[in-house]
Order: C-alpha cells, then sequence, then structure tokens
C-alpha cells in the first residue's frame, strides 16, 4: 500500500506541468510501478514554470504531508527548473528555499506552519536557539532565531562586520552585557556567519582591565590626549603597535567619568584619587594605550614652571596668599606613581605639583610659582577672591536715659541770744550750707548786711528776726524736686568691609589704685606708696557686619560702657576709683538703611533719707518742723541706635558722602548764624561759610 502511494505522488510531481497547462489536478495512473519506478521511488522531480505560489504551496503541503496556513499577504508566481530528481526528505528544504527566493518564509506554530512575508517572519513566534558551532544549525531556509555568545572578542565588533552578510530582512544586534549576538535569519545563512565568526572570535582580542599609574602626567589630562590619538592615528604608524579608532571628545573629563572609544571598544577612566588610568580593552588595545602612557608621561620640563606674578586689584596680598597656602598645604602623598604632595586630605587632588606663593607688601601682588596646570587652577580662586568687597556704613547713636527724680522737704530754725550765740534746732540737710547760712545769719545779727549762700533750687522761704533785747531768730523753708530724661553720650559713624570687624572707642584712660603700701619713714610718720593702673573708661563699641544678597546686613555687635565711680573701699583705706562695667553681645539682622535699638535697664535705685531733730522729729504733725526729708530715685537705661547703609559701588558712596556732607554743612551754618556781628555788619557766620569742593574752600 505504501509503494503504491509513493508512486502515486511521483506521478503527480511528474506531470505537474500538464496539470498547470489545464488549471486542474488529474489523479495519476494506478497501474503498479515499473521495476525502474520503483527504483526511484523515494525521489521526486520538481519543475514549476510561472506556476502560482499558492499551488505550490498546496503540491508541498500534498508531497510533505505538512499543514500550511496561508498569508493573505503571500502572493505571486514561481518557476523552477530541477532536471536532477530530489530525495523525499530533500523536499521539504527545496520548498523552503523556494520561498526564500520570493520573498517568504514558514513560522511553525506547534503543528502548522505559517507562510508569511519575510519582512515579518522576525516578528512572529520563531524557534530560538543557542549556540556557537555551524554544525549544530541546520542547512536549511527556514526563519529562525540564534543566540551566538562570543569569547574572545567584542561582540559589537563582531556585528559591524557580519552585518553586511545577513538576509535583507533579518535582523541583528549585540547585547553587550553578556558579549553576546542575536541574529534572526534563515537558517542556512545563520550557519554560514557561525562559521565566519568561529574564524574570527579567536583567543587575544577578550577585554581585560589594566590599571596604568602616571608618574608625571595628570590622569584626566592624559586620558584626553590618549582619545584624540588614537582617533587621528592611522593603521600601522610607526612607533606604535597598531590603530585604534577613537570618537573625538574635546570637553574636560570630570573625575571618575568613562570615556569609551565606540569604534574599537576602549574604555579609559582617569581616577584622580590616585592618578591612574584604568583601561578596559583587549590585549592588542591595551598594548597601544600602555605605548601612549610611556611616551607621554614624562616630567614636565623645568621651564615650563613658569614663575607668575599676579597683582591683585581689591583683596590684600597677606590675606589672600594665606588662603591659598592652607589650601596648597592640605595635600597628603600621592598613592605611589603619583606626583608627591598633590592629594588633599580629602581624597581629592588640589595642585599636582609643588606649589610656592609668596606676598608682595608693596606692590600688593602675588609671586607664584606654579605648572601652568596648577596655575590656572590658583588663577581661576584669585579671581573668585580678588573682588570689590562692598562696605557699610555703620551710624551709631548711644545715649542714657536717665529717669532721675529727686525730692528735697524740709525746715531749718536758728536761735541767738543777745550776746550772740546762737543754737540750731532744725536742719534742711543738703538745702542748705549749715555753716556758711550760720556765719551769715551770725554776721547779720552782729549789725552786718545779710549774705545768704546759694541755697537749692525750687522754693525756699525765710525769716529773720533781728532784735538787740530780745531773741533773735531765723526760720529757713525749702521745697524742691528734680527730673533728668535724655542725655546723648556719644554718636559715631564709622565705615568698613562687609565681614571686617570696626571698632568705637571713646574712652579716657583713668588710673585706678592696684595697689597701696604704707611704710614707716621715721617715729610717727609713715609714707604711702601706690600703685596706679590706667584704664580705658568709656564707650567701647564692637561691629562686624555681614551682608546678605537681599542687602540684610547681619551685625554681631559687642558693646561696652564702662564708668569710674568714687566709692568707699574700707574704713582705712577710705574711699577710691573702682570700675562699673555694663557689656552685652549679640548678633541681630537689619535691612540696609533702617534703625535698630539695642537697650536694657542698666541701673534701678531707690533712696530715702530723714533729717531730724531727736525726740522732737518724732512728734506726730509737729514733728515736720524739726525734720527734713529728701527721696531719690533713679533709672538709667543705656540705649544704642544702630543704622547700617550698605554700599556697593563708587556712585552709593559719593550719593552717601554728600548726603553727610550736607548735614554737616547744614549744622555748621545753624552754629555760625548765631556767632557775634563783626565791625563791617558781617557775621561770623556769613564770613566762614564754605562754598564748593572741601578741597578748594576757603572764606568768601
Amino acid at each position: 500500500m505504501g509503494k503504491r502511494y509513493l508512486a502515486v505522488l511521483t506521478a503527480i510531481v511528474v506531470g505537474y506541468s500538464a496539470l498547470l497547462q489545464t488549471g486542474t489536478f488529474a489523479q495519476p495512473p494506478q497501474a503498479p510501478p515499473s521495476p525502474a519506478t520503483r527504483e526511484t521511488n523515494n525521489q521526486i522531480s520538481i519543475n514549476f514554470d510561472n506556476a502560482s505560489i499558492l499551488e505550490v504551496i498546496d503540491v508541498m503541503s500534498r508531497v510533505t504531508g505538512e499543514n500550511f496556513i496561508i498569508d493573505p499577504a503571500v502572493k505571486g508566481t514561481v518557476t523552477v527548473i530541477a532536471p536532477k530528481r530530489v530525495e523525499r526528505d530533500e523536499a521539504f528544504g527545496v520548498f523552503l528555499s523556494i520561498l526564500e527566493m520570493n520573498g517568504f518564509s514558514l513560522v511553525r506554530i506547534g503543528n502548522i506552519y505559517k507562510v508569511v512575508p519575510s519582512r515579518t517572519a522576525t516578528q512572529k513566534s520563531i524557534p530560538v536557539h543557542s549556540g556557537r558551532e555551524s554544525r549544530d544549525v541546520s542547512e536549511v531556509d527556514k526563519v529562525i532565531t540564534q543566540l551566538i555568545p562570543i569569547k574572545y572578542s567584542d561582540a559589537q565588533a563582531i556585528v559591524s562586520v557580519i552585518t553586511p552578510l545577513i538576509s535583507r530582512d533579518a535582523n541583528i544586534t549585540a547585547y553587550p552585557n553578556t558579549n553576546t549576538i542575536i541574529i534572526t535569519d534563515t537558517a542556512a545563512n545563520i550557519k554560514r556567519l557561525i562559521q565566519i565568526i568561529e574564524e574570527v572570535d579567536v583567543p587575544g582580542f577578550e577585554q581585560t582591565i589594566t590599571i596604568l599609574p602616571l608618574m608625571n602626567a595628570q590622569a584626566d589630562v592624559l586620558t584626553q590626549e590618549i582619545l584624540q590619538a588614537l582617533e587621528a592615528a592611522p593603521a600601522g604608524m610607526a612607533g606604535a603597535p597598531g590603530a585604534v579608532t577613537a570618537p573625538r571628545t574635546r570637553r574636560r573629563i570630570p573625575a571618575q567619568q568613562v570615556v569609551a572609544a565606540t569604534a574599537s571598544q576602549i574604555k579609559i577612566i582617569p581616577d584622580l584619587r590616585t592618578n591612574s588610568l584604568i583601561v578596559v580593552a583587549n590585549e592588542f588595545d591595551t598594548e597601544q594605550v600602555r605605548f601612549l602612557v610611556r611616551e607621554l608621561d614624562k616630567p614636565t620640563p623645568i621651564e615650563a614652571n613658569n614663575i607668575h606674578v599676579y597683582r591683585l586689584k581689591n583683596a590684600l596680598a597677606e590675606d589672600v596668599a594665606a588662603v591659598l597656602t592652607n589650601l596648597a598645604g592640605q595635600t597628603a602623598p600621592a598613592a605611589p606613581g603619583g606626583a608627591p604632595g598633590a592629594t588633599a586630605v580629602t581624597g581629592i587632588r588640589t595642585f599636582y605639583k609643588e606649589v610656592s606663593i609668596v606676598a608682595d607688601k608693596t606692590t600688593n601682588s602675588l609671586i607664584i610659582t606654579a605648572s601652568p596646570q596648577d596655575y590656572a587652577v590658583i588663577a581661576a580662586v584669585i579671581d573668585e577672591l580678588d573682588i570689590l568687597r562692598p562696605q557699610v556704613l555703620v551710624e551709631t547713636l548711644i545715649a542714657e536715659v536717665s529717669l532721675d527724680f529727686t525730692r528735697d522737704l524740709g525746715i531749718r530754725w536758728l536761735v541767738a541770744s543777745p550776746d550772740d550765740e546762737h543754737v540750731t534746732f532744725g536742719s534742711v540737710g543738703e538745702l542748705s550750707n549749715a555753716d556758711s547760712l550760720g556765719a551769715s545769719i551770725a554776721g547779720a545779727l552782729a549789725g552786718d548786711t545779710l549774705v545768704l549762700p546759694t541755697q537749692p533750687a525750687g522754693i525756699n522761704i525765710g525769716y529773720l528776726n533781728i532784735d538787740e533785747d530780745f531773741l533773735r531768730a531765723f526760720i529757713e523753708a525749702n521745697a524742691s524736686q528734680s527730673n533728668n530724661d535724655f542725655n546723648v553720650l556719644s554718636a559715631p559713624h564709622i565705615l568698613t568691609l562687609d565681614n571686617q570687624k570696626a571698632t568705637i572707642n571713646v574712652s579716657q584712660s583713668v588710673p585706678f589704685i592696684t595697689q597701696r603700701v604704707s611704710d614707716v619713714v621715721s617715729a610717727g610718720a609713715s609714707a604711702v606708696n601706690e600703685a596706679f593702673e590706667y584704664r580705658d573708661v568709656g564707650i567701647i563699641l564692637e561691629i562686624t557686619p555681614h551682608i546678605s544678597p537681599d542687602r540684610m546686613v547681619r551685625l554681631e555687635i559687642t558693646q561696652e560702657v564702662n564708668d569710674a565711680v568714687l566709692q568707699e573701699v574700707s574704713s582705712s583705706t577710705g574711699e577710691a576709683l573702682t570700675e562699673l562695667k555694663r557689656e552685652a553681645n549679640t548678633t541681630v539682622l537689619v535691612k540696609d538703611r533702617n534703625t535698630l535699638v539695642l537697650g536694657g535697664l542698666m541701673q534701678d535705685d531707690d533712696s530715702v533719707t530723714v533729717s531730724k531733730v531727736p525726740f522732737l522729729g518724732d512728734i506726730p504733725f509737729l514733728g515736720w518742723l524739726f525734720k527734713s526729708t529728701s527721696v531719690q530715685q533713679r533709672k538709667m537705661n543705656l540705649l544704642i541706635f544702630i543704622t547700617p547703609s550698605i554700599v556697593t559701588s563708587v556712585a552709593e558712596a559719593a550719593e552717601l558722602t554728600l548726603e553727610r556732607r550736607m548735614q554737616a554743612t547744614d549744622l555748621l551754618q545753624e552754629k555760625l548764624e548765631a556767632c557775634p556781628t563783626f565791625q563791617d555788619g558781617a557775621t561770623l557766620g556769613e564770613s566762614a561759610i564754605f562754598t564748593g569742593p572741601l578741597e578748594e574752600s576757603g572764606p568768601k
């Protein structure tokens, strides 16, 4: 039965040309095959002359027994001339070649094949195989996906070589993470490509990691130079092992950034901490990089270590030199192979060579000895430091607000007998001088003119009775009250730079006794030796301004107000000067040209003094005739008014100077207008008013 079936299929293929002419399929003869035919039962003849692709698929379905689903886009005609018969097992391969030549492919899904255009076959569910042995791939034109691992070479480099050899609708890509090539093409073409890969993927081209320490050059700069040299080097360049192309990258390479040469896949990582190059490349490329490092990593000629003179415009040379010297001094020995003393303690390289910086005060210049690379860094830092710093005009008003209240009330009696002797019954305390008053009254009682001493402020009422035959009497009553309120101690102005401390000192040196020694000179006599120490007594104000970008001023303020007070130290020593100190430290924030007030209660004293005649002064109501009372209240508050004015330019300074000059001129005119008049009728004020610039001013 099987032989008969094969004979029928053979007859169908042999008579296929006749069937194409009629457009129908005729059943082959059912006669048993001849012996010659039996010998050819496993072979078929495939010949098509301008036959429809659909008819070819139908015939091959009958021959192979496979099921096919045809995509609607599959159309066209096929011509096949095959005078020799092929084995039945080879018929399917011939069919795949027919489809591939006409732009179609088979995609197997289960037990069914899909016939689709080749351009869409790569997007279908096609079989996936893995391996790099060509003998494992069948030589058929069926579309498959093959994963080919690359052992030694770079996958991307091989892809660039074999891409021109793939089929028209095939896909090829490289996956760098696993160094694998992915190809979707016919199995026959993939087999051919694998054979090529086996020949080019040989040992000696695998990538390795090599660390090249540098002795003199900078890692980032040398990386840039090597890549540019590799890009420009022609093949077989003299002095180099070979040629490698690299993309041109002219920007400076930041620390730890990877720079890769795409064509040859050379990766160079500059490690600034150890001043080394980390090279990721195959052996061939690594040797070329090593050759360039040997030629370029050489000591810089001495003449290149120029001595540079940098003239500063605004900053002080000593201050800038101190900053730069401190910056250059924060270094630690470099790693083996690096430049000595060139790495900061933080691990980031500051300077690559030894740097020397000397400040010249006479010209306000910096003399810098450094390599060209280091000098470029230093010059950039100096440009940021040598700027026109803004200034702050600090206007202060230091005032003492004293709420002193003193009230005196008392009565004083004086009675004298006819023999000019007098006696005092009452007292007014500080209201008058008892001795002076007594002497004046005694003289008046004796017939002299009465001259009373100066009496305190307030109401003073007195009665004097002079009678030669009777008691002569004098009565004085006084009531006074005094108040003190505001006292301006100082109003200094000072101009200072931003972040620069300014000191206002309005004081005088006062001697204070620090030691007192009594020495016996002779019997009954002694000498006192005293040691003095002079101290500043007055107002000391220290202000450090800090200007913010939004014209706010942060003020660090230290104020000190000292007074010398005479005070009884001991019964044996007596009175001596003591220092009364009031000090405050604070930090405040104030807007430009706004006034800030600092104050606080410094002293609060209340005292009541009663002077009276014993017993008589204690009598209710009547006792007021024999006593005096003094009430004193003192509250002193120290206020400091501070107004900062920011000066950022010459124009602002000129404007502020003109404003203060006008204020001074107005004040001077007010004072001079009050001066006396000369003989010619001109006043001193008119003769002394200045006009025009100060340097050209003079009397009219």
